[in-house]
């Protein structure tokens, strides 16, 4: 049993970013400086449908207009003008006084999107009522940005959303759906009904500027350290590691199950310590098993236990300072999940890092 306080780091979760630190450099996706490539991410080439409007090259919209429909705006004189990157941006809005079933949806969508090496995906939205003489609020209708299908931003509540970001570290070119494999990504901008009825006005949802952001592959994770303050004169054999992968609110879901204990590694002060993945003991070993993978802290999530040479950790540290150490590890294989939609998206090249601090006592300071 872990002792009370032990564990006090996964407050965090909620706290932290859903991204890895290794974010390097923000790409127009259309630029061809990556494999990753997403075509008109802007909006801005068009084409003109009769009594549609303007609608964006390059993305499929779904043809069901009974009580939806879309196109880019381009005209300051549009009460529905309003963009963050060139002239464009485009809307996906409901009818007013047309009645609307609560799950219905309408969406632009591409497919085949290369998300090698790419490890989030930006965006702009605004939500707003129209007509402007209109003065409720947004409201009966949902904003979501998807990935195979998958919601990993939503927004119900009206206003301006700048530079939002989506998690998709490791799904580089491929993706599996029931079983078959696909060539890229389907990213996807829907308008969904939360509740039935007519309403008065039109509810807006726009979106602009699609970026990717490339960078390395890493997960953050929570880790806890126990013992976290060493006593030099204690006999102990182990520092016991735990490492928690975080859920977000939004972004792929990681199975710590995945972990591949060879690969977990404490860093500090220039020095690399692996964790112990030999002996008789059950813990002791590469893959996931019921010694190694457990609730322990009681929470809710699953945790991946590792271990490290004490005598080893308590070297890096020099008394009575704390120290701030790295830990890390690959995740050798397995699945995104959210529900059965993301079923054998494979994870193999991910990595994750958390930090923890460790003390040690200094037994030899004046009383």
């Amino acid at each position: 049993m872990i002792r009370t306080g032990v564990f006090t780091a996964v407050a965090e979760r909620r706290a932290r970013a859903a991204l890895g630190g290794g974010m390097l450099l923000i790409l127009l996706a259309a630029s061809g400086a990556s494999a990753a490539q997403v075509l008109n991410p802007s909006f801005e080439a068009t084409y003109l449908v009769t009594g549609r409007g303007l609608l964006p090259r390059d993305w499929t919209y779904s043809r069901d207009t009974t009580c939806f429909s879309s196109y880019c705006s381009s005209s300051p004189g549009l009460p529905s003008w309003w963009k963050t990157d060139g002239l464009m941006s485009v809307g996906l809005f409901s009818l007013k006084d047309k009645p609307v079933t609560a799950g219905r949806y309408h969406y632009l969508y591409q497919e085949g999107v290369d998300l090698t090496g790419i490890g989030a995906i930006k965006f702009d939205v605004r939500l707003s009522v129209l007509p402007a003489t209109y003065t409720g609020p947004f409201e009966h209708f949902e904003a979501s940005f998807l990935v195979d299908g998958v919601p990993l931003w939503t927004q119900t509540v009206g206003g301006v959303y700048l530079d939002q970001e989506v998690n998709v570290a490791g799904l580089g070119a491929w993706r599996v759906v029931n079983g078959w494999v696909f060539y890229g990504h389907k990213i996807e901008m829907r308008i969904t009904a939360l509740d039935p009825g007519t309403f008065r006005a039109n509810y807006w949802t726009q979106w602009d500027n699609l970026r990717l952001v490339e960078g390395q592959p890493t997960i953050p994770a929570v880790v806890a350290l126990d013992p976290g303050t060493l006593n030099p004169a204690s006999n102990g054999k182990w520092i016991t590691c735990y490492i928690e992968l975080l859920q977000e609110e939004s972004g792929p879901t990681y199975d710590v199950r995945t972990i591949d204990g060879a690969s977990v590694t404490l860093r500090g002060s220039n020095t690399e310590i692996h964790a112990c993945t030999t002996g008789d003991e059950g813990w002791a070993t590469a893959a996931a098993n019921a010694d190694n993978v457990a609730d322990f802290d009681g929470d809710g999530f699953l945790e991946r236990m590792a271990k490290f040479d004490r005598a080893a950790v308590q070297a890096l540290v020099q008394p009575p300072q704390a120290t701030t150490v790295s830990i890390q590890g690959k995740l050798a294989s397995g699945k995104l999940t959210n529900g059965a939609l993301t079923s054998g998206i494979p994870t193999t090249g991910l990595w994750l890092e958390g930090k923890a601090t460790i003390r040690v006592l200094d037994n030899h300071a004046k009383k």
